[in-house]
Order: C-alpha cells, then sequence, then structure tokens
C-alpha cells in the first residue's frame, strides 16, 4: 500500500484572485479553468490508466469560508 495526501489551499486578501485561480464551474474546459479541475482530470487520468494493476480509494473534501459562511463537502470513492 503506498498512502498518498495532498492539498490545495488559496489563502489571501479580498480580490487578490483566489476564485479565478482555483477555478469556476462556469470555466470547466476553457482556457481559464482553474487549478483544481485541472488537478482533478490528472488525477482521474492517473487512476484510469493504471486501475488494471491497483486499487484506489479517494477521499476528497471542500471546505470553503466566505463572509464567516463555511461550505463543506466530503466525498468518499472508492474504485476497483
Amino acid at each position: 500500500m503506498f498512502p498518498a495526501a495532498g492539498s490545495l489551499l488559496a489563502y489571501g486578501q479580498t480580490g487578490s484572485g483566489k476564485t479565478f485561480t482555483l477555478g469556476e464551474p462556469c470555466n470547466i474546459g476553457g482556457a481559464d479553468e482553474g487549478v483544481t479541475t485541472r488537478m482533478l482530470r490528472e488525477l482521474y487520468a492517473g487512476i484510469e490508466s493504471s486501475k488494471k494493476d491497483f486499487c484506489y480509494t479517494l477521499r476528497a473534501e471542500y471546505l470553503q469560508a466566505y463572509i464567516y459562511i463555511d461550505i463543506d463537502i466530503d466525498i468518499d470513492v472508492s474504485y476497483r
């Protein structure tokens, strides 16, 4: 078993481009696509190309703190 962990964090002043950098749903697949969707695309491509040799369990969390409102999405997916 080869566990791996990663994080993607954007922190900064209002108007500094965090949302643009991470990506917005309306830009998926476009030239202005954010790093989040690009990272996920690469991750799933890697899994797809090697899933015959390995078994994967992915766990992803998304937390956005915006004006004292927390949005938390917790996803747990297994591939065989």
